[in-house]
């Protein structure tokens, strides 16, 4: 069974990738004035004290993959990690991760 969320934790990550909006996408940032998609889900959740992964879509989905975290789409919950891949695939890299609300 996947472990129930922290509901605290969720909320801090939330709060702080909501607290980022209006500042500028850039390859490769995670913080303070500019980021990316990996960059800002990594720096959300290490604000709430939770290692998600490495600096990458594929980093992160590995770590959740390695420990049972992922649910399907219909079982998503605000402050799910929610992952694209070519083709909708399930398998092969990421290229890109947002954080459900």
């Amino acid at each position: 069974a996947v472990p129930q969320p922290n509901a605290a934790a969720v909320a801090a990550a939330i709060a702080f990738a909501r607290a980022q909006l209006g500042e500028p996408y850039q390859f490769g940032a995670a913080g303070p004035n500019a980021w990316d998609c990996s960059g800002l889900t990594m720096m959300a959740y290490s604000a709430a004290g939770i290692a998600i992964g490495g600096h990458g879509a594929s980093a992160q989905y590995t770590r959740a993959a390695s420990r049972g975290l992922l649910v399907p789409w219909a079982q998503a919950q605000p402050g799910d990690l929610i992952f694209y891949s070519a083709g909708g695939s399930t398998s092969g890299s990421k290229y890109h991760v947002t954080i459900y609300i």
